[in-house]
């Protein structure tokens, strides 16, 4: 879909395409059923990218996109006496279709559009990465959320007493408990995403927008009894051809 109108917006004589780069606000919120309670991640995050307006009649345009967006984002607390934090980052591959609506206040030197439409997230890489802490032992944990492998763990300030014998075994042990619990995440999202943007002197752009993710992400026996949606805020500026 995004090839077939991106190739339309080529041929299109009243295209024109934009290049955009910006810091993106995620807020992921995990829902568990039972019992019922919510964790909620904030953090941070850039993307960068194009669109291409297709103008359809005075004001109006499709704007397809193709944006790289990175993710970070991070939830903490307590549990057994045990601090814990968890930090998830994500690398996407974002594919927007904008329907825009623009508002020419003065001709070429200022103008204000809104737009709303459908967005494929694609991901391409996503991992966990866990800090366990209490009682004299401080863990990090590396996971990958596609996969759902256990990649690494660490153990600061005791690397000369857990030795790689030791270290593996905990590996494989922790690594069964995955893959009885699952918790992977799917690499495919569809979300909502509408905003608001200011054109300067025909070119620049200044925009802001959110993204409301509509797929739970967590999937396999974990997903039964948990969800995951994906959601941010974003800005960013652009200058259009």
């Amino acid at each position: 879909l995004a090839a077939a109108m991106l190739a339309a917006a080529g041929f299109s004589a009243s295209a024109q395409m934009s290049f955009q780069a910006g810091v993106t606000m995620p807020y992921q919120r995990e829902l568990q059923m039972e019992p019922l309670a919510i964790y909620d991640r904030y953090g941070i995050g850039a993307y960068f990218g194009f669109d291409y307006d297709i103008h359809i009649i005075k004001g109006f345009s499709i704007s397809p996109g193709l944006f790289y967006n990175f993710t970070s984002a991070k939830s903490s607390g307590y549990e057994d006496r045990l601090y814990a934090e968890e930090t998830q980052r994500d690398h996407l591959i974002n594919i927007p279709v904008h329907f825009k609506y623009e508002f020419n206040i003065r001709p070429n030197r200022f103008a204000i559009y809104i737009y709303a439409g459908p967005m494929f997230s694609l991901g391409a890489a996503s991992r966990t990465k866990g800090f366990l802490s209490g009682s004299g032992l401080f863990m990090n944990v590396y996971y990958d959320n596609y996969s759902g492998v256990l990649k690494d763990l660490q153990f600061p300030g005791l690397s000369g007493i857990i030795g790689p014998e030791e270290k593996q075994e905990l590996m494989d042990a922790i690594q069964a408990e995955l893959d009885a619990y699952g918790p992977t995440q799917r690499c495919f999202d569809l979300q909502i995403d509408w905003g608001v943007g200011f054109r300067f002197k025909k070119h620049w752009e200044l925009k802001t927008g959110y993204s409301f993710g509509l797929i739970d992400r967590f999937n396999g026996v974990f997903g039964q009894n948990y969800n995951l949606m994906m959601n941010q805020y974003y800005i960013g500026f652009g200058y259009r051809f």
